[in-house]
């Protein structure tokens, strides 16, 4: 299944909640901005599923040109879990 970054859904000023803290919107959204103004690889993919049986992902960031090495990382740990 294929897996994407992505921000949850709230009305806009809604803060979202990660773990225990409160993120304005804003600041979970520059997270996603700063990889495509850099254009460093990104590999995102799955990595199981909450208890309630939403998906989880991990999103890894490597250097610039350093594709492959990002791609083989990945894939170790999907051929292993």
């Amino acid at each position: 299944m294929p897996v994407e970054g992505a921000i949850a859904h709230c009305k806009i000023g809604t803060p979202l909640q990660i773990g225990r803290q409160h993120y304005p919107y804003a600041n979970v959204f520059s997270m996603y901005l700063a990889t495509g103004l850099l254009a460093t690889p990104v590999v995102t993919f799955p990595i199981g599923q909450t208890t309630t049986g939403l998906p989880l992902g991990v999103q890894l960031h490597g250097r610039r040109w350093q594709d492959e090495r990002l791609l083989a990382i990945a894939y170790g740990h999907v051929r292993h879990h």
